[in-house]
């Protein structure tokens, strides 16, 4: 069938237009390729490959294929040096590795990669990533869980990883916001420190919203609890620069408190022990201002106070009040039978 004038100019124009977005060749040598067939159609200012009614500008019915990127309509997936072939799978064009993101039957999206392989050989695909129809996104998992849903093998070092050089003991980075969707919007977050130095400062650090300090649409700046690295592992209630495995800066209430101790006061009983006569701590009691082997008040405030070293101290004074009640019931008894 022949072309008439005015449609064929609106090819050439057409053409002209797909030159110069995808070639930037010569336009002679691309539009001798456009015939008006049944394979290659013009519709207005729309041109159909493989369809007579094309939806789009540009609409292909079948696949596009080059040497670096596949496109299949009928399989509905984009790859690079990858090719489907029925009955056999995913195959490789070249050497080189290739990847595949594909839209699956389910409404997701699929990410591959491939190692390098052999050209015309079955290439082996892993998933990498999956955007579900739902929204959830999967990293190392086909059926996420979550929003975002990250999954480390055993052997795995690097299942997620996020990086921030603050190396200030006083403040820190923002890593891992979790904000309330609601009104207001405000976020809770885990900061960290970093200090290749030392083990200090090496520290994660908790954040939490203050009502009545933080504005709305901010981060959180009450500080509640900073896990640092130093010895084998400082915990901080309340204070950002723990000094002890746990370091609490307010009150602690529990039902039971157990302290693991490694000695006593029964040497009090020991037939040795040297017992002060009664006017000796009478007189170290009124020169110092607290019985022998008691930390004084000042030192306690200044130092604080260790609750096992405390509790043996004061079961060694109550054994020595002991002994003392038995003295004076021996003289007692020694005067009545007098």
């Amino acid at each position: 069938m022949k072309m008439g004038w005015n449609r064929f100019s609106r090819l050439m124009g057409k053409c002209l237009k797909w030159h110069f977005v995808f070639t930037l060749v010569p336009l002679i040598p691309l539009c001798a390729q456009w015939t008006d067939t049944g394979a290659v159609s013009y519709t207005g200012d729309k041109i159909g490959i493989g369809t007579s009614s094309p939806y789009w500008d540009l609409e292909v019915d079948g696949g596009i294929g080059g040497a670096h990127l596949e496109i299949d309509g009928t399989g509905s997936y984009i790859g690079s040096n990858l090719y489907w072939k029925s009955g056999e799978g995913w195959k490789y064009r070249s050497t080189n590795s290739g990847w595949v993101i594909r839209h699956g039957t389910g409404g997701d999206f699929q990410f591959f990669t491939s190692p390098s392989g052999t050209a015309g050989t079955v290439a082996t695909l892993a998933e990498r990533m999956r955007i579900q129809q739902g929204g959830n996104v999967g990293i190392g998992v086909s059926s996420p869980l979550a929003y975002l849903d990250v999954y480390g093998s055993s052997s795995s070092t690097n299942s997620l990883l996020l990086r921030s050089g603050n190396t200030n003991l006083g403040s820190s980075s923002s890593q891992i916001r979790m904000g309330y969707s609601g009104s207001p919007n405000y976020s809770h977050s885990i900061r960290t420190r970093h200090h290749g130095g030392q083990d200090a400062r090496n520290a994660i650090d908790f954040f939490v919203w203050d009502y009545g300090v933080d504005s709305a649409e901010t981060i959180g700046s009450k500080h509640v609890l900073t896990i640092d690295g130093n010895g084998n592992g400082m915990v901080g209630i309340g204070t950002k620069e723990p000094q002890n495995e746990l370091d609490v800066d307010g009150t602690i209430r529990a039902e039971e408190v157990i302290v693991e101790t490694f000695t006593g006061a029964d040497f009090v009983f020991e037939p040795d022990y040297p017992l002060k006569p009664l006017n000796k701590i009478e007189a170290y009691v009124a020169e110092n201002g607290h019985l022998p082997g008691i930390p004084p008040a000042r030192e306690m405030i200044d130092q604080g106070v260790s609750i096992g070293e405390l509790q043996i101290l004061l079961l060694q004074k109550v054994e020595e009040l002991t002994l003392y009640v038995i003295q004076l019931e021996n003289r007692i008894q020694e005067l009545e039978t007098k």
